[in-house]
């Protein structure tokens, strides 16, 4: 979910800085020194081998190549920045096509890797491989179907479907899932490393709504996963299942019946003053035992400091699932609290939407409009640049760690003409993200976070020496945050993945790592399905 992009728009990007030179691969990582590429790993293109190439073609399967007339198009990176050039890019219209290109590829003994891509979403472009010379089977193409079961109350959805067009689909019969803001984003990598919404604290994350998977593995054979037929996969698929097993091609999903009454909300503060008091308020109102918010109230801190360009210095923003009258009892309590600190209430702008749970003018459809723009937009392409963390339920703010936090922001506003912004998703004892809604998954170690967390760049320069100077800031600011727990159990989430993370095996996974990683030796033993911090390299 990436609010912080629609926010930085303005000054702040439009003080980016202009290209200075060639964009920065894997390789110039490596270069620098990053711990990201452990030594077994090398950013080299590979060779796609005429056999192979000649078995592609002899599957039926859509293939473009580099040179051909739609290559650029279709391997343009959703992240700018990080442009890589496939050795080829599939375009299966069915599972058996999926296998049909994993076989030939796999035929090369794992020389050139494969990669599944849905949304193209990844923020490392891990779904161009991450690296050159990879084979990219695009979901996106074809593998878009959804079907909805309204009496079993579920959805088939294949994985290249995105998050617009499923929101449209269900809530046009009156069902919902929990997911994120942008319209553009697959169904794929989204599910499988969490998926949070705003609805997510009573729904729980989009990865606990799947009850099963379609699943072509490494060596071409086409598996159902689910809670009885492969476990270790359906645990392992959920929180670890992006390019690391294969390539599911579709999700069943259990629905929720989409909300009569939404409330989408919006509260600006002025000054960073303000914005301490934000963190101390929301903190103090999602833990307490009595008078906690409500569960329907979905939020977002957003802290980007003064003189960034935009409103004020943060806001606290999201989606409340309720009754109007409900909502405003739930706002006047962070007003109550906010007052109570000597801190501003807030420029409040909030819109009710109230009527039919279903039709195209339903209330929730409204509501998700109105957060996610156009539910059929088209992907654009720009440079950002992006970080995570999750605390471990109890980051315990004070007065004096959360205002190092914004005094570290502010001093970094515009850095090298980008903006940047943390966000702090709500999430909090009690919530459904913090239950085990299904069984056991290798995402469980993430069920503790009072706060999810995303720092993000918008603008990312591409002149080497000013993305070093982006790094050390957003590494600052991190460390600040981290700061008010030196001693806390801080993960990170993988959908948010980051090329300058040390040890990202266990900041992603923790104490699932080494089952993981013993289940991708026994699924994948080429080590087929790979990008530069896939399983085999953590």
């Amino acid at each position: 979910m990436r609010l912080s992009s629609a926010l930085l728009l303005g000054a702040a990007a439009g003080a980016a800085s202009s290209v200075q030179a060639a964009p920065l691969g894997f390789a110039d990582f490596e270069a620098r020194g990053s711990a990201a590429l452990d030594a077994g790993f090398v950013a080299v293109a590979r060779d796609l081998s005429a056999v192979a190439r000649s078995c592609l073609e002899a599957s039926g399967v859509a293939v473009t190549y580099p040179g051909d007339s739609a290559f650029s198009t279709q391997s343009q990176p959703e992240n700018s920045v990080l442009p890589y050039t496939p050795a080829a890019i599939a375009a299966p219209a069915s599972a058996d096509e999926v296998a049909s290109v994993t076989r030939c590829v796999a035929a090369q003994n794992g020389d050139v890797k494969v990669v599944p891509k849905s949304g193209g979403h990844s923020y490392t472009s891990a779904s161009l491989g991450g690296q050159n010379g990879s084979v990219v089977i695009d979901l996106k193409q074809h593998l878009t179907a959804i079907t909805i079961d309204a009496d079993a109350k579920t959805a088939t959805v294949q994985a290249g479907a995105t998050l617009g067009p499923l929101a449209q689909a269900l809530g046009e019969k009156g069902f919902a899932l929990p997911h994120g803001t942008c319209p553009t984003v697959g169904v794929g990598g989204h599910s499988l490393g969490g998926g949070w919404g705003f609805t997510s604290r009573s729904w729980g994350w989009l990865l606990d709504h799947i009850v099963s998977m379609q699943l072509v593995t490494p060596d071409g054979s086409i598996k159902s996963v689910n809670a009885t037929s492969e476990p270790d996969l359906f645990w392992a698929l959920r929180g670890a299942g992006a390019s690391n097993f294969g390539t599911v091609t579709e999700f069943t999903y259990s629905l929720e019946d989409a909300p009569e009454s939404v409330v989408n909300y919006s509260f600006t503060y002025p000054s960073n003053d303000d914005c301490v008091q934000l963190i101390l308020a929301v903190q103090d109102l999602a833990t307490r035992s009595d008078g906690r918010l409500d569960l329907g109230m979905g939020g977002e801190i957003l802290l980007y400091g003064e003189n960034s360009g935009n409103d004020g210095a943060c806001s606290f923003a999201g989606q409340f699932k309720g009754a109007a009258s409900t909502f405003e009892a739930q706002a006047g309590m962070l007003s109550d609290a906010m007052q109570s600190r000597g801190a501003s209430t807030g420029t409040p702008a909030n819109t009710t939407f109230t009527g039919a749970a279903t039709g195209s003018d339903s209330a929730w459809l409204r509501a998700l409009t109105d957060l996610m723009g156009d539910l059929n937009a088209a992907a654009i392409s720009e440079p950002y640049y992006a970080k995570s963390l999750m605390d471990d339920g109890s980051p315990n703010y004070t007065a004096d760690s959360a205002k190092a936090i914004i005094d570290t922001i502010q001093k970094h506003v515009l850095v090298e003409g980008t903006g940047i912004s943390l966000s702090l998703d709500l999430n909090g004892p009690g919530s459904a993200t913090n239950a085990n809604l299904t069984t056991a998954s290798a995402f469980d170690v993430h069920r503790t976070s009072l706060f999810f967390s995303q720092l993000y760049v918008y603008g990312q320069p591409t002149d080497a020496t000013a993305q070093q100077n982006v790094f050390a800031a957003t590494d600052e600011i991190i460390e600040s945050v981290k700061a008010a727990k030196p001693n806390g159990n801080w993960l990170l989430y993988v959908n948010y993945i980051d090329a300058q993370i040390k040890d990202f095996g266990t900041q992603y996974y923790s104490t699932a790592l080494e089952r993981l990683k013993s289940i991708k030796a026994a699924v994948d033993p080429l080590t087929l399905f790979d990008f530069p911090q896939g399983l085999a390299h953590a």
